[in-house]
């Protein structure tokens, strides 16, 4: 997978500060997707506080992988695979999913990650599925 797994060589820059281009960017033929990691590093609260802040951090997910490729349409950008090759990624030239990646020691089973359309398909998998399809 190295050879597919990007991430931005440097950060780009937006208004007075610097924005990151999506935790990574999978990118294979003409197909991407702009992978959102959110971690859950506190001691898991209550089911319906669990399920509250999935929904809320599965929304910021959406929201940045919108903002990556629309940054990535508007202004090419240099990517780094797993292998140290540089690639300038044209968003134009791609056809995007947005993934949201939850990484949470214990999904409540009432968790279910909603969010508004975000103008093209999206995804939510938790760290165990995406280990599962990584083996």
């Amino acid at each position: 997978m190295p050879d597919f797994v990007f991430q931005q060589a440097a950060h780009a820059a937006k208004g007075s500060g610097r924005r990151e281009l999506g935790d990574r960017l999978l990118l294979a033929g003409g197909r991407g997707a702009v992978v959102q990691v959110k971690a859950r590093t506190i001691k898991p609260k209550p089911d319906d506080q669990e399920a509250a802040w999935i929904q809320k951090v599965a929304a910021k997910a959406m929201s940045q992988a919108k903002g990556t490729v629309r940054q990535l349409r508007m202004v090419p950008a240099d990517m780094v695979n797993g292998r140290g090759r540089m690639l300038s990624v044209d968003g134009n030239a791609y056809e995007w999913i947005a993934v949201f990646l939850l990484d949470h020691p214990r999904v409540p089973d009432n968790a279910v990650a909603t969010w508004q359309p975000v103008g093209m398909p999206a995804i939510a998998l938790t760290r165990r599925d995406w280990d599962f399809l990584f083996d």
